[in-house]
């Protein structure tokens, strides 16, 4: 028995389209649809009629779902804030009928299939925590590869020498018991066997908007059980993923939900992840502001975007729209002219010799500015000038970042989960006490070396 696995359509009539006729071109006749049908792209309602008339299927609800379920029989004249105009746009333009069906479906199911038993859920958080996200999610991707290509053989390698070296997430998976667990959500397709048990874990991607970085393809998956063997191939549709997203200019949903529609095009243009980036920088901006309005107002949501889109489109790091304001007097390396081209360059070279010995135990390449702040910022000041000024942590060590000509940034601050407090009264550092470590020294001068030789 064959099943074609589905997941995350969001509205992307087309996509699913050109899906469902690769798999039945494959002689695939049998269907797993693994939730959110809606809010992104604007087809959902055509979404929705289309899984109802597939054959052999079985589907369950994803957390969009929950969105509409929750504006059910709310005042509609109170729908005036920006950041769920997409939610709003979704309910007007799903028919009652189709809304009935979408939210009578399950949150899970479960199936014995040929002596293989089948969890079909949304999220693997249920089974295993936060480590999908935390080790291979959209965001993690986004800032592993970015600005470099990416191809399916690759990411697959990536992400398996990723969860074979984490203890945590091998541990959670060596305690689920024997079956199939079959999930989405995550927008990133892998698919996994734990060794020593029969354990298969399945996330065929994102069908309608896939943000593992493999640009203009649709991913699904195909689960073969033959005779209690268990067969799984990860497929991708070509399908040119960039015209599309031109497209999206024309719906309604691009008037009616103008922000989220331009976010969802960058990353249909990209297959990178961006609502999450765009979304805590409103945060932040709302925050700089001091507006507590929540969701965010119509006007802090458009004036965020704005100059998010500014700051070169999602860079996280702390101070980025101020970095991007920097500009190097003497262009010491010709590709260096602001703090981004630094970070650009820096992506691809911090590692772990550059790490604080006691630090590097847990340095990861996901997690690649941590213990990298001191040595980084003199070298943004050899390039850009400016103070190194320093955050007093909990543990009596210094954080440091940038200040040059007004404007603070900090390089290495996505090592944190929350976000530091910078301060005027913070205290300056220099050269003379941090280097006074010899080893510290070696670092600065081992990493300043591998960027002039990178870009030289």
């Amino acid at each position: 028995m064959k099943y074609a696995i589905i997941s995350d359509v969001h509205g992307n009539m087309p996509a699913l389209n050109a899906v469902l006729e690769d798999a039945r071109n494959r002689g695939i006749t049998e269907f797993i649809f693994a939730g959110d049908y809606c809010l992104s792209s604007p087809y959902p309602d055509q979404v929705i009629s289309a899984i109802r008339n597939v054959q052999n299927k079985h589907v369950i609800r994803g957390n969009e779902e929950r969105y509409l379920e929750n504006l059910i029989g709310k005042d509609q004249s109170l729908w005036t804030d920006g950041q769920m105009q997409i939610s709003y746009w979704n309910y007007r333009n799903i028919s009652a009928d189709n809304l009935e069906y979408l939210l009578a479906q399950p949150a899970s199911i479960d199936l014995e299939r040929d002596g293989r038993n089948i969890h079909i859920t949304h999220s693997l958080e249920g089974f295993i925590g936060e480590n999908e996200f935390r080790l291979i999610g959209p965001g993690v991707q986004a800032k592993k590869y970015k600005g470099k290509p990416i191809d399916p053989e690759t990411l697959k390698r990536d992400e398996t020498s990723t969860i074979e070296a984490d203890d945590a997430f091998r541990k959670r998976l060596s305690e689920l018991e024997d079956g199939i667990y079959i999930f989405g959500h995550s927008h990133v397709q892998w698919s996994y066997k734990v060794p020593g048990k029969e354990v298969y874990l399945i996330n065929p991607g994102s069908c309608g908007l896939p943000l593992d970085g493999i640009e203009n393809t649709l991913p699904y998956t195909i689960l073969d059980i033959e005779n209690g063997l268990v067969g799984i191939e990860q497929i991708r549709v070509g399908f040119d993923l960039a015209a599309y997203a031109k497209t999206l200019e024309d719906s309604t949903q691009f008037k009616e939900a103008n922000v989220w529609t331009k976010v969802i095009m960058k990353e249909l243009s990209s297959s990178r992840e961006k609502i999450t980036f765009f979304i805590d920088y409103v945060n932040r901006y709302a925050e700089k502001i001091g507006d507590e309005r929540r969701p965010f107002a119509v006007d802090t949501w458009e004036a965020a975007y704005e100059k998010w889109e500014e700051s070169m489109n999602g860079y996280v790091f702390y101070g980025n729209e101020e970095a991007a304001k920097v500009h190097a007097g003497e262009r010491i390396l010709k590709e260096i002219d602001t703090p981004l081209d630094l970070y650009d360059a820096l992506s691809k070279i911090w590692c772990r010799e550059t790490c604080a010995p006691r630090m590097q135990d847990k340095w990861t390449p996901e997690n690649m500015t941590y213990g990298q702040c001191s040595i980084t910022a003199f070298l943004v000041q050899d390039l850009f000038g400016g103070v190194v000024k320093g955050v007093l942590l909990e543990d009596g060590n210094y954080h440091c970042y940038n200040v040059v000509d007004g404007h603070v940034f900090d390089l290495t601050s996505e090592q944190f989960d929350e976000e530091l407090v910078y301060s005027p009264d913070d205290k300056v550092q220099t050269r003379e006490e941090h280097f006074r470590k010899e080893e510290k020294k070696r670092r600065y001068e081992n990493l300043k070396e591998k960027l002039f030789l990178s870009v030289e």
